[in-house]
């Protein structure tokens, strides 16, 4: 079923299948439209996480339709179990026409695991987002998603002793704005941030707290110097690299198979010139 942009409901038109039982999977938040529930289409915050949560799927996606102005998440306690919400882009297909989402003072997450994409997001509450109560909680979020904390943190990580995995997807970044970390980490705790896929980023300043912090980079991940000054994290920081992609710049310089990592290529080069002191 296609939802299409009309104009008495501006907006992008957008594709809205449904799950193999029938039930909706995915739903349109557009603030300057017409609330059409048939199509899956709403204007407020409340109606379309209603909407959402109220569906029996297991994953479910809420699209921001909101060019030109932020769309706003009211204050209030919203679970967003299987819930991910992800930007329509205008028909450039720009990420920097990302729209925006702001959350207001008292919007609070639950059971965020599937994070956002394709937007910019900011907390602008005065209290954390999403606090982890539950140790090696596993969440992500990403691709293609700013993570802004204007004054609390988006994620709280306090679980009763334990480790909480973040995982930044392809050109996910978490910035610091005005000198507030948008991670705070409790004294115990260990937040575990992956560096998933290429040009993620985890920025300086962006985890405060008592806690520790663990930066790991994939073999895809960029960036290796971001994230490593953290000026209000009185815990650990631990960073690890990867397995570096290598590929090389003539195939013929390498018999058999040519190396697919860094790694790979120095352990052979060692055994061929070896040994090494």
């Amino acid at each position: 079923m296609l939802a299409l942009k009309t104009d008495t409901n501006p907006g992008n038109a957008q594709w809205l299948p449904e799950g193999d039982s029938g039930l909706r999977t995915q739903f349109i938040w557009r603030p300057a439209g017409v609330e059409d529930p048939s199509n899956g289409i709403y204007t407020t915050w409340d109606t379309v996480h209603a909407a959402a949560a109220a569906s029996g799927t297991q994953s479910k996606v809420i699209y921001v339709d909101s060019p030109g102005a932020p769309a706003v998440i009211t204050a209030g306690n919203f679970d967003m179990t299987g819930i991910h919400l992800a930007g329509l882009l205008l028909l450039t297909g720009d990420a920097a026409d990302a729209p925006t989402v702001n959350t207001s003072d008292g919007t609070v997450f639950t059971n965020w695991a599937l994070g956002a994409s394709f937007l910019i997001f900011q907390h602008l509450g005065n209290a954390p987002l999403y606090t982890l109560t539950d140790a090696l909680s596993l969440i992500r979020t990403g691709p293609s998603v700013s993570m802004l904390a204007l004054s609390d943190e988006i994620y709280e990580v306090n679980p009763a002793g334990g480790s909480v995995q973040l995982t930044l997807l392809r050109a996910a970044v978490i910035s610091s704005v005005g000198g507030f970390e948008p991670i705070s980490v409790s004294a115990g705790n260990t937040v575990e941030v992956i560096i998933a896929e290429e040009d993620a980023r985890l920025q300086d300043d962006t985890v405060r707290g008592a806690g520790d912090l663990n930066l790991a980079h994939n073999a895809l991940g960029q960036g290796f110097a971001d994230g490593r000054t953290q000026t209000n994290l009185a815990g650990v920081l631990t960073t690890t690299v990867g397995r570096l992609t290598y590929i090389p710049t003539n195939l013929a310089d390498w018999n058999n198979d040519d190396p697919l990592d860094v790694a790979n290529a120095l352990d052979r080069i060692a055994a061929l010139v070896g040994p090494v002191t």
